[in-house]
């Protein structure tokens, strides 16, 4: 995966697979526009991804991103994926751990919003708690 390679270049105390809010990236390669997948408009054929900046972007939704990936992590590591995956989404948002099968029953239940609005709840509380603690 690029953002592995890239993230070990930078020698950080970042965990490898992790996109953060504020990163700035040169991504080169050739994109293809698809109309054939329902979850995607396009495809990227990287030849080179380049991390070109961190710490871009407000600071305190950074601190708030930061808390919210803190979270979905400290889940990953000590419950079972599945487990794990469908919390992070509950509470704090992040989808990008679910299990495509639980996705997949999800929306075939009609209950995908519940996902993203409960962790979209929990941010908006931890930004107005953040920002009154500031």
């Amino acid at each position: 995966m690029y953002t592995q390679i890239v993230h070990d270049q930078t020698r950080s105390e970042r965990r490898s697979d992790d996109f953060r809010y504020g990163d700035e990236y040169r991504v080169s390669g050739r994109f293809i526009l698809t109309t054939d997948r329902v979850d995607a408009v396009g495809i990227i054929s990287t030849s080179s991804v380049e991390l070109i900046g961190s710490g871009n972007g407000n600071p305190v939704r950074s601190s708030i991103e930061d808390f919210r990936a803190d979270i979905s992590q400290a889940l990953t590591d000590s419950l079972d994926s599945k487990s794990s995956g469908l919390s992070a989404a509950l509470l704090v948002g992040d989808r990008t751990k679910l299990p495509t099968e639980t996705i997949t029953d999800f929306r075939a239940s009609g209950l995908s919003h519940i996902l993203a609005i409960s962790g979209l709840h929990i941010t908006m509380v931890g930004g107005i708690i953040m920002a009154m603690s500031a």
